[in-house]
């Protein structure tokens, strides 16, 4: 629901609006259009106390696209052969088991309570048997923990191997749309955001030469976290 940096009024002519920041100083990077000194958009930072340099907005557009469509392309190959949906499943038995041992062991720890309160234990058996049912319920609940942080990794990479066709499928009409208010709407859906650097002016006449850094973040479940 990000907002985009146009009056309502005014047809939105920056297709990565909203989506673009410094990798210098982290302002939010803005279009300039053309003048009597450039005849195309250009991408810029705002900040004027950085020397990031801009670039034709077409270039940024295009490679921010390439970079996304490889970046996704490169995650689907990774993501593992074994479906996710199997190992949830038995990351949950597994939950509920250590669940049920975690519970057993604390009723014992309460009845322990009862057999010193009636004196069946001495207080140096029961302070024995305490510490040692209270280490087996750290270390369930140790594993516990382990067990939660799999499940949402699992969960995640399911998430992600769901979204990842969808999010390509999207990108192949990218090229086919005409206004940047759609392409801008089409990028929301798939990039959460990018950054970008350049650290020098291209010379006369080599225009073409993308000497510029762009790092994109796809819009997936906790993936650069």
């Amino acid at each position: 629901n990000r907002r985009l940096p146009v009056k309502q009024s005014t047809e939105l002519q920056n297709p990565l609006a909203g989506l673009g920041f410094c990798a210098k100083c982290g302002s939010r990077l803005t279009r300039l259009g053309p003048n009597a000194h450039c005849g195309y958009d250009t991408l810029k930072c705002p900040n004027r106390h950085c020397d990031n340099v801009s670039a034709p907005l077409y270039q940024v557009e295009e490679e921010v696209v390439l970079q996304l469509w490889r970046t996704l392309e490169r995650y689907q190959a990774q993501t593992k052969k074994e479906p996710p949906v199997i190992r949830l499943d038995a990351q949950d038995r597994a939950l509920r088991d250590i669940r049920e041992e975690i519970a057993k062991t604390e009723a014992q720890i309460g009845r322990l309570y009862d057999l010193l309160e009636q004196g069946v234990y001495t207080p140096e058996v029961f302070t024995a048997r305490h510490q040692a049912l209270a280490d087996r319920a750290a270390a369930f609940k140790a594993s516990e923990a382990r067990l939660e942080e799999s499940r949402r990794t699992a969960e995640e990479e399911y998430a992600r191997q769901l979204a990842i066709p969808e999010m390509l499928q999207l990108l192949d009409g990218y090229h086919g749309l005409g206004r940047a208010k759609d392409k801008n709407a089409l990028l929301c859906r798939v990039l959460d955001h990018f950054t970008y650097y350049k650290g020098q002016p291209n010379r006369r006449g080599s225009r073409e030469n993308r000497n510029f850094t762009i790092e994109v973040f796809p819009k997936l479940p906790h993936l650069y976290r």
